[in-house]
């Protein structure tokens, strides 16, 4: 009975479904989304962070997979991480990164900021940042974030006496 809605990444953010309990719909998009144009991905994580609020549920979460990876966004990280912390949605990443042997530490700097990125806002939402080499390890990642999505509880105590004499 969840509500789930899939942004792609491009030039501009591209919301790819409305949201809906339809996953077939989902993943028949997801399966066709191809790569192109540069990479908004903070406008496309702000983008869902306000889209995000029109779902029925009272708990949120959106999931990023990514490389963490932006070269074309106007929103910068500062802004990003600040609007992530006030909407009060749990953010859960999935990083795919197996940098190639032969490159050096200076030219892999990128990719280090882009899993920073999404490290940092799943730490300060209370999400979590998997890091996964192939597609094959995704499947496990989601899994994973599935089960902690699942297994949360709340716990809140209403006291018997209503008065409030301090």
């Amino acid at each position: 009975e969840d509500d789930a809605f899939l942004y792609t990444v491009s030039t501009v953010p591209e919301r790819s479904t409305t949201l809906t309990t339809d996953y077939e719909q989902l993943l028949g998009r997801l399966m066709g989304a191809k790569a192109n144009g540069s990479t908004a991905l903070i406008d496309t994580i702000y983008a869902g962070l306000n889209d995000i609020h029109s779902a029925k549920h009272a708990r949120k979460a959106l999931l990023i997979v990514s490389d963490g990876m932006d070269n074309h966004s106007r929103y910068s990280k500062a802004e990003l991480v600040g609007r992530a912390v006030e909407s009060d949605v749990q953010i859960y990443a999935v990083s795919i990164y197996n940098p190639p042997a032969n490159k050096k530490p200076i030219e892999l700097q990128e990719e280090r900021r882009g899993l920073e990125l999404l490290d940092d806002l799943a730490q300060r939402t209370g999400g979590l940042h998997l890091v996964v080499k192939n597609g094959t390890d995704v499947n496990q990642a989601t899994e994973t974030i599935g089960q902690a999505l699942r297994n949360q509880y709340l716990i809140g105590y209403v006291p018997q006496d209503t008065h409030h004499d301090g």
